[in-house]
């Protein structure tokens, strides 16, 4: 597997407005751990046909990122999201205390996006001719074009529910969020807390290893694990850590993910607070590709209604 890393990032000139397109687009309990390493000489992939070459697709009018939630206060929210081409988006926010109310005019909570190109996020020259094991080459890229648009919700009340709906390049979203509570309010509120959920592209095939620590690995009521030949090692594999014989993963990240992300919306959390590593290589833009997916994208929206706090991890440093 080719699978680059770099931080330099060739320049490219911004795209400008296209015609437009209707695109398609706990803390309260033990979350199942993502796995964490690479993959090794015993595992065997899905194969999958290679192409020649992976440009990315053309940028298109609509969301690259769902809009998402960030810096909550009890009177204030920011919605942040991401488009492909340089066309303003529209915010319309409805709940306590905007329009209709006394001193409040028609235009009380709507806004206008003012789009800024992010360069930084451009794919580099190695990403976009990046080859994966077991994908298609290319298949997990997105326009090679980023524009991102932040409003800062202001003027509402602690502890409400308010509706919004972001108009984007003729695409459509909508969804809701609740403020903070006072601080001195005795409401309690519900934080999920987790960290490395490092996603990239390959960990829709990759299996991790089931690491047993050489220090501190089985305890005194620990069952041993299955061993070399066992059934778990012919139908998932394994590779070598520490020295040892070490099982895979049942479970691909992607799937682990997935299914993390199911547990966390369940619990009908507040706040989401993410203590680092949120992708596979802060300098790698198709790992942040693959964490919008499951935040603010195809597989998942939680951050649409949840927000989001995070942390640096040594992933993004």
């Amino acid at each position: 597997m080719t699978a680059p890393h770099p931080t330099a990032r060739s320049r490219r000139r911004p795209v400008r407005g296209l015609r437009p397109l209707l695109a398609t687009a706990v803390i309260t309990g033990t979350l199942v751990a993502t796995p964490a390493a690479a993959v090794g000489p015993s595992v065997t992939l899905p194969a999958a046909p290679q192409t020649d070459a992976s440009p990315a697709p053309a940028p298109q009018d609509g969301f690259r990122v769902l809009p998402y939630l960030m810096e909550p206060t009890a009177d204030s929210m920011d919605l942040v999201w991401f488009s492909e081409t340089d066309q303003p988006g529209t915010v319309q926010v409805s709940g306590p205390g905007l329009g209709g109310g006394k001193g409040k005019g028609n235009d009380a909570g709507r806004y206008t996006s003012d789009p800024q190109y992010r360069p930084l996020l451009e794919y580099t020259d190695k990403e976009l001719d990046q080859s994966i094991t077991g994908l298609v080459k290319g298949s997990w890229l997105k326009a090679d074009s980023n524009y991102r648009h932040r409003v800062s919700i202001t003027g509402l009340k602690p502890g409400k529910t308010y509706r919004y709906t972001v108009i984007q390049g003729g695409q459509t979203r909508s969804a809701s969020f609740e403020t903070a509570p006072k601080a001195n309010s005795w409401d309690e509120i519900r934080i999920i807390a987790f960290s490395d959920s490092e996603t990239e592209p390959y960990g829709r095939v990759e299996h991790r290893e089931w690491e047993l620590s050489p220090v501190n690995g089985y305890t005194e009521d620990s069952l041993p694990r299955p061993g070399e030949g066992s059934a778990w090692d012919r139908i998932f594999g394994h590779t070598t850590r520490y020295g040892q014989f070490t099982l895979r993963y049942p479970l691909s990240q992607d799937t682990a993910m997935r299914e993390n992300m199911k547990h966390i919306e369940a619990a009908d959390p507040d706040l989401m607070m993410i203590a680092g590593d949120l992708s596979q290589g802060s300098g790698y833009q198709p790992a942040w590709d693959e964490f919008w997916r499951y935040f603010a994208g195809e597989h998942g929206t939680l951050a649409s209604t949840t927000p989001l706090l995070t942390a640096l991890g040594n992933w993004e440093t």
